[in-house]
């Protein structure tokens, strides 16, 4: 048997009923709103009802005690002959505290209508039989009108242009403007928490990729939801979203728009360790990546044959690789090194980015010294074209395609899981963790190291390189 859904609920279209109450309209002046809207943060139809019924029984107490109170400051002014000269609505508070709003004096007559003010509000509270002193007065705080979510979103991504590349600005533009879509174009003084933890809830089920999926053309992001994708976003994607929504009220608190945050806290956790967000590669894995019937050196594509063993021999970053120049490679100190910088268009994702890392002496027994000879004063991977601000974009595409082809579809097994048999091989040999972040480009934490710590010697590091041994990859 259904149960008949009361008219002041309502279903949004992310399957959450709200209690919808329109207030009095004599009492709209002093609540400054036309309606009450609250979330019931539920989607079952009968617990919704339920939770509805109570709700709206203490709003229309709440309602009756404030048209109580406001009868009576109309009546005590009527009964004033300076009734013509004065005009104000009240809101009384539970510490006794009465708040005036919408006053209007005759500036002619100030003291008079001081003391016909004092005199009306004493007879309130000696009717509600309020002892002692008459609570000071207090002018009601007047909002200015709030800026809208979208307008405060143009005006934060206008001032992140001046702090970061094109690329992360179209991130933070895309996590925000879903966002945007989810909560709607309201001012910003209008989201509460509770509009918060829906928006995160309605993000859980958000499918990735939804603008390339023909299914989803043409439809609302309430009416995917409503489709219950199968694949949805990752908690590390829904994780993102509410990082850059901190951030955006963060800048609205900082721009004096709001006063509070929130999304503040409200990031989803991830319980997984640090390790587990990235697996590295089992060793039949590397096998059957560098299986020599398949992985060959192509002279057009070499990119797809050194990118990858630079990575596993060194530990290095996927675009770090693939932005090499010729004169990246160099000897010092009778070691040749990667010499890692930022230099003309390439970028580093970190200060301690900038380092030197040792060619490890596998890539020269393959021929990598006489392959970069041939790039003389060039990018040392031609075919690779700059795309999103990356010469790694197009590369990262292969991989992916390569790992799959070799039978690797694990979840955390990605070109980055390189890096983490690195830094594994290095723990299993006990090699210090500032030698290995000095390779691997990590900032060491603490005083002694990371504020003061020099460093390390070629040699020293070119010993630490040569740890790193696979022997499941053909030398």
């Amino acid at each position: 048997m259904s149960v008949n859904l009361p008219t002041y609920v309502m279903l949004n279209g992310f399957g959450i009923y709200h209690l919808r109450l329109a207030v009095p309209r004599r009492l709209r002046y002093i609540l400054n709103k036309r309606e009450i809207k609250k979330s019931l943060r539920t989607g079952n139809r009968r617990e919704a009802i339920r939770k509805a019924r109570i709700l709206a029984g203490k709003y229309q107490e709440c309602f009756d005690q404030m048209t109580e109170f406001d009868d009576e400051i109309r009546r005590l002014m009527r009964d004033s002959v300076m009734m013509k000269e004065i005009k104000l609505s009240a809101d009384i508070f539970p510490d006794g505290t009465i708040s005036i709003k919408n006053l209007e004096m005759d500036p002619n007559h100030k003291q008079t209508e001081k003391e016909l003010l004092d005199h009306a509000l004493k007879g309130f509270m000696r009717k509600r039989n309020v002892r002692g002193q008459i609570p000071p007065l207090r002018p009601a705080h007047i909002e200015p009108p709030a800026i809208s979510l979208k307008n405060l979103i143009d005006k934060y991504l206008d001032a992140m242009k001046k702090r970061c590349d094109r690329k992360t600005l179209r991130g933070y533009a895309s996590h925000l403007e879903t966002i945007l879509e989810i909560i709607g174009d309201v001012p910003i003084n209008q989201i509460k928490r509770e509009n918060a933890r829906e928006a995160i809830n309605t993000l859980e089920r958000v499918p990735p990729n939804r603008n390339k999926m023909r299914e989803y053309k043409d439809l609302t992001l309430a009416q995917i939801v409503a489709l219950k994708p199968e694949k949805v976003f990752s908690m590390t994607t829904v994780r993102l979203h509410v990082e850059r929504a901190i951030a955006l009220f963060d800048f609205a608190i900082l721009e004096q728009h709001t006063k509070y945050n929130p999304f503040k806290d409200l990031a989803p956790r991830n319980n997984r360790r640090p390790d587990q967000e990235r697996k590295k590669f089992a060793s039949e894995d590397l096998a059957a990546l560098f299986d020599p019937e398949h992985f060959k050196f192509d002279p057009v594509r070499p990119s797809r044959y050194w990118v990858p063993l630079i990575a596993l021999w060194s530990g290095m970053r996927m675009e770090e690789i693939c932005q090499l120049e010729y004169d990246d490679v160099k000897k010092i100190d009778n070691v040749w090194c990667f010499d890692i910088n930022d230099n003309g268009e390439k970028k580093l994702k970190n200060k301690a980015a900038h380092r030197l890392v040792p060619v490890h002496s596998v890539l020269i027994r393959k021929g990598f010294l006489q392959f970069v000879e041939t790039r003389q004063g060039a990018q040392l991977f031609a075919d690779l074209k700059r795309a999103n601000g990356k010469l790694g974009h197009h590369f990262s595409k292969w991989f992916a395609r390569h790992r799959k082809n070799c039978g690797i579809t694990e979840p955390g097994k990605t070109f980055h899981s390189f890096r983490h048999n690195a830094a594994t091989k290095w723990k299993q040999a006990n090699i210090p963790v500032t030698k290995a972040a000095a390779i691997m480009g990590h900032t060491v934490d603490g005083e002694t190291y990371g504020r003061y710590g020099k460093g390390f010697k070629v040699d020293q590091l070119k010993e630490v390189v040569e740890v790193l041994d696979f022997k499941v990859v053909a030398r």
